[in-house]
Formats: C-alpha cells, structure tokens, sequence
C-alpha cells in the first residue's frame, strides 16, 4: 500500500470551503483503501481547527469528525497556528503542532 500526505492550506472563507472538505475527503478515501494517510493543516488552513472544533453546522464537519475518530491529523503548523491566532484552539483539541 502507499503512503501519502495530505496538506490541506484552504483558508475558513466560503471560496475555499469545497478546498478543505476535498482534501479531507481524499484522506478517508485513501485511509477506505488501506493507504497510509498522514493529515496536516498549513498557513491559513490552520483557522480551520477552532472553526471546526465550534462549528458542527459547518459542511465540512463530517469529514473533520470522521478524520478526528479514525486519529489521521498528524499535525499543525506551530507557526501558523501561532500566526494566526488559533494555538490554543488546536492545543485544545489535542492536535500536535
């Protein structure tokens, strides 16, 4: 089986909404075909933690959730995170920087 990183760095606004939920999407599917997925959130994709971990009306959740349970987010950008404010969302969320 392959190995494969997904860096999901689609911005919390509307017009890239359908950016995050694709590449969530691929990782389930990958993980679906015995692949294994390592998932990480860059630059301003790092909004989307504190959104998501809010946000259970959001039309990405149910990829987020489903990532979440089955432990394939390997990380987030410290810097980033940092950058951008939400460090103590993903430190609550038990996702490593």
């Amino acid at each position: 089986m392959g190995k494969y990183a997904i860096l999901i760095n689609a911005n919390t606004d509307d017009a890239h909404t359908g950016a995050c939920a694709n590449g969530l999407e691929y990782a389930l599917d990958f993980d679906d075909g015995g692949h294994e997925v390592e998932l990480y959130f860059d630059g301003a994709a790092t909004k989307w933690i504190r959104k998501l971990e809010s946000d259970a009306e959001s039309p990405v959740d149910k990829y987020y959730e489903e990532i979440r349970d089955r432990g394939l987010i390997t990380g987030v950008c410290r810097y980033c995170a940092g950058a951008y404010g939400v460090d103590d969302a993903v430190a609550e969320a038990s996702i490593p920087l």
